[in-house]
């Protein structure tokens, strides 16, 4: 068995991590979800009830709304579901990179969840052990548009005050 030694943001300077190189078939299928692939060791955390590296909360507006949680409402049962395994994934494999996270602006990042149809993007923060959800949206171009971005900017500058 091969394996390399990775280090990842947000453990400390000079800690790294022991990444194993996947074996053919050490990679299990994320259902419904084609040829996107989540590693095995991911499931098995959350199959054996273990802790995830980081907690998932929503972004609280002012007046106690919690936008994230509204536009998921909204959506299909099947999407919110792929949506909600994708954010489960970020919470107990964090620190994870593409395809399913990728790194905005400043200390925004993105969950990336591949619909049947069509693109969802989560938008989050990290607040000490928390993954604070500031905006979800349905993705329709190549990039992600200004004003989603601009958006969860305003909303992470209403979460450090």
């Amino acid at each position: 068995m091969s394996s390399s030694l990775a280090s990842h943001d947000g453990l400390n300077p000079g800690q790294a991590t022991f990444v194993p190189e996947p074996k053919e078939g050490e990679w299990a299928p994320h259902v419904g979800r084609g040829m996107r692939c989540v590693p095995k060791l991911i499931h098995c955390a959350m199959r054996e009830k273990r802790s995830p590296t980081s907690r998932a909360r929503f972004f609280k507006t002012d007046a106690a709304g919690e936008p994230v949680r509204d536009w998921l409402k909204g959506l299909p049962i099947a999407e919110r579901k792929t949506i909600g395994e994708d954010i489960k994934t970020v919470q107990f494999g964090w620190p994870l990179g593409m395809p399913l996270v990728a790194h905005l602006a400043g200390g925004i990042w993105e969950v990336r969840s591949r619909l049947n149809t069509r693109i969802a993007r989560v938008l989050f923060v990290l607040d000490g052990d928390a993954m604070v959800l500031l905006h979800g949206f349905i993705k329709e171009d190549q990039k992600t548009p200004k004003p989603d971005l601009d958006l969860a900017k305003e909303r992470l500058k209403l979460l450090k005050r």
